[in-house]
């Protein structure tokens, strides 16, 4: 059995906006970033591109490509690529291995739908993947293993009553248990007692050392 003790990872989520920027914009990535706190943010496909927005796109709106997110970023943080759709997922992963192949280490590439991560992972065995989980259930552990997850992320509200499958979770595998979104300390104090070993926060700056 295994207990091990993982890093805490503060991650920005959709790029850490706090109070001061907008989500998903350039200038909260560039403050996450220049304060060396890896982001998250979520891909979508419009037509033929790859578009970063938290939300389905409209026509007519303007959005960051994920393009010009992977040139801004340039492998100085590690970057989750939440894929809101499976569409998106081998356009993706076709995507940073194309435009990123320097920095393929630092990208992790996130979804709830789990036939996307399937799609990616029978394409590529050795990028990295997280899976974002709704159910705490007894499906969770086998199908983190089937992919090969970096880590499984759960909603904050499901950890409390579902402390026990965690705990089995974490004893019997080397997975990491990342909890969203938490933007308070005394509630991330609590995740951390129960064996959660990292964070997506809109308010990064909060954990700063």
């Amino acid at each position: 059995m295994s207990d091990k003790k993982h890093t805490f990872t503060v991650i920005a989520h959709r790029g850490g906006p706090g109070d001061d920027f907008v989500e998903n914009s350039s200038e909260a990535f560039e403050e996450s970033v220049k304060n060396n706190v890896p982001i998250e943010t979520d891909v979508w496909l419009q037509g033929s591109e790859l578009v970063i927005a938290h939300n389905e796109p409209k026509e007519g709106m303007k959005y960051m490509h994920l393009s010009e997110l992977l040139k801004l970023i340039d492998g100085r943080v590690n970057i989750y690529l939440d894929l809101k759709h499976e569409s998106s997922a081998l356009p993706t992963l076709s995507a940073i291995k194309k435009d990123y192949s320097s920095h393929l280490s630092t990208v992790i590439l996130t979804s709830f739908e789990k036939e996307a991560l399937r799609t990616i992972r029978a394409k590529d065995k050795s990028i990295r993947l997280g899976l974002l989980y709704r159910p705490i259930d007894n499906e969770f552990i086998d199908l983190a293993e089937e992919l090969n997850v970096d880590f499984i992320g759960f909603n904050w509200l499901r950890v409390f009553p579902n402390y026990f499958n965690i705990k089995q979770s974490r004893e019997a595998t080397e997975l990491k248990h990342y909890a969203y979104t938490i933007n308070g300390k005394f509630l991330t104090r609590i995740m951390k007692s129960f064996g959660i070993c990292g964070i997506f926060t809109n308010y990064p700056n909060k954990f700063r050392a």
